[in-house]
């Protein structure tokens, strides 16, 4: 009995870092990289870059909900060893260009202000 919940135990482990694994990657994967392409402003489109969406990139329609959840996600990976998570990702650029996309929503009838988060 000690031996077969040992093995088991090992066994969620292995599968619980797979897993661990997988979230970051997906999480990672699905964060808007760049801006929509051309003038998106005269298309009534806003900053996307730094957001997630409700399905992936290509969707490219930023949500606020969604990239709350992101950063809050980013802010609990960083609390967990590079053992569970894999290698160490770069959160610190993760967690800025979304605060950038929070903080360009908040003042983006402000110039001065929504010309530094542009640029990040």
């Amino acid at each position: 009995m000690t031996r077969l919940s040992q093995s088991a135990k090992l066994v969620f482990i292995k599968l619980l870092h797979i897993n661990w694994k997988m979230c970051v990657l997906l999480l990672f994967n699905l964060q808007v990289r760049d801006n929509p392409s051309g003038d998106y402003e005269s298309m009534y489109r806003h900053m996307s870059k730094g957001s997630w969406t409700f399905s992936d990139q290509d969707h490219g329609w930023s949500v606020s909900d969604c990239t709350a959840e992101g950063l809050k996600c980013c802010l609990l990976l960083s609390m967990l060893p590079p053992e569970i998570v894999g290698k160490r990702w770069n959160l610190k650029g993760y967690m800025m260009r979304s605060i950038s996309y929070f903080l360009f929503r908040q003042v983006q009838h402000t110039i001065a202000l929504s010309k530094i988060f542009l640029t990040t």
